[in-house]
């Protein structure tokens, strides 16, 4: 999905570097998620339930 594409690539080419290895682990694992909830989840439409993802979320939606 490109508007993922998008949003993933700018984070990854900003912020990722500067995550610690748990939010790396998180990243990982947010990337499992189906693509129509992941958009959801950066959209703000809805959020994930783990709280390490919802802090991960938050910080590539900034």
């Amino acid at each position: 999905m490109l508007e993922l594409d998008v949003i993933l690539k700018e984070f990854l080419d900003e912020q990722y570097s500067g995550l610690t290895p748990a939010e790396q682990d998180a990243f990982d694992k947010l990337l499992v998620t189906p693509d129509n909830t992941l958009l959801a989840y950066l959209q703000g439409s809805e959020n994930p339930l783990e709280k390490e993802l919802i802090r991960l979320v938050s910080k590539i939606r900034k």
